[in-house]
């Protein structure tokens, strides 16, 4: 009887541990009407003239992504990534390679902020609804899809071909070119190309969320004005009761009157200074030299009008 025990505790441990080390085979498979999906988006072969799949069309999500690109998908998690489909394409005679990557994050919101956060004040061209072209590489966004073509080894001549793949699959994506919604809750006026969605850590602060911002030509200086927005009103009030006691703890921080149903100004080490104000569920506001200008002011409260 003891031995029976033994040898049944034995294999007990025994497939604990290969569970333990096997991967996970019981999470969802990626779909076969996703793959087919993510796979339309891609240009037959031939369609850019000479260029080809190396191999079929490769697919990650959520579990797999670090597999295809490490640390960076960590920024992908942040805007709800759903899926990759990455494809590499070769042209007989050239030595280069061009890979696209379709990540679909869910919604046209997500898509943009992936988007803006790697845009980095590059020109913007008319690809899909926004893009941009450097000499490695073409990001572009539309609809819930966020693409990025690549070369490697490219000759000059082959460069324009990426513009070609990205012009390719933005025909394919089914989506309107208009921009996400929540970026008409920024007052107008703000410098084309500035604007952001971000979900977490606006402006570097962690107790600012689920929002908007861009820069402001305000006199010979910019100003960053931001809106965000919380389920409630109270969410929203701690919100700003949390940034200004942090703010208080190694800055100057003043009560400013007549700015929604509160709002304070501090200095601050790396925004140069910053004004936040809240209106119900609503929490806006500017960082830079001027906030103390009454223009910055007049922007931020009609950010706070905005639901």
């Amino acid at each position: 009887m003891h031995r029976r025990k033994f040898i049944l505790l034995a294999l007990a441990t025994a497939l604990a541990a290969a569970f333990a080390l096997a991967p996970n085979t019981c999470r969802a498979a990626i779909s076969a009407a996703d793959k087919a999906r993510l796979s339309a988006l891609f240009p037959a072969d031939g369609k850019i003239p000479g260029w080809k799949k190396r191999s079929a069309v490769a697919f990650y999500d959520k579990e797999t992504l670090y597999n295809y690109i490490d640390g960076q998908a960590d920024a992908f998690f942040v805007f709800d990534f759903r899926l990759c489909a990455a494809a590499d394409y070769t042209r007989s005679g050239s030595k280069g390679t061009i890979t696209v990557d379709i990540y679909d994050m869910g919604r046209d919101t997500d898509a943009f902020g992936m988007y803006a956060s790697e845009r980095y004040g590059a020109k913007e061209v008319k690809i899909g609804t926004q893009g941009y072209i450097e000499p490695d590489h073409v990001n572009f966004w539309k609809g819930r899809y966020y693409v990025k073509i690549s070369g490697t080894g490219l000759a000059p001549a082959d460069r324009d071909a990426m513009k070609k793949f990205a012009l390719a699959v933005a025909q394919k994506i089914n989506a309107p070119e208009a921009k996400p919604a929540i970026l008409k809750k920024l007052p107008k006026g703000y410098i084309p190309g500035t604007e952001k969605y971000v979900r977490k850590n606006l402006l570097g602060q962690k107790f600012l969320s689920n929002g908007v911002l861009a820069e402001y030509q305000v006199g010979n200086g910019k100003v960053t004005v931001f809106v965000a927005f919380y389920p409630n009103p109270t969410a929203a009030r701690e919100a700003v009761a949390g940034l200004r006691g942090y703010q208080s703890r190694s800055n100057k921080v003043a009560v400013v009157r007549g700015l929604g149903e509160e709002a304070f100004r501090s200095s601050d080490r790396y925004l140069k200074a910053l004004l936040v104000a809240r209106k119900g569920a609503t929490v806006a506001g500017a960082a830079g030299e001027s906030v103390q200008n009454p223009r910055v002011q007049a922007l931020v409260r009609t950010a706070l009008s905005a639901s």
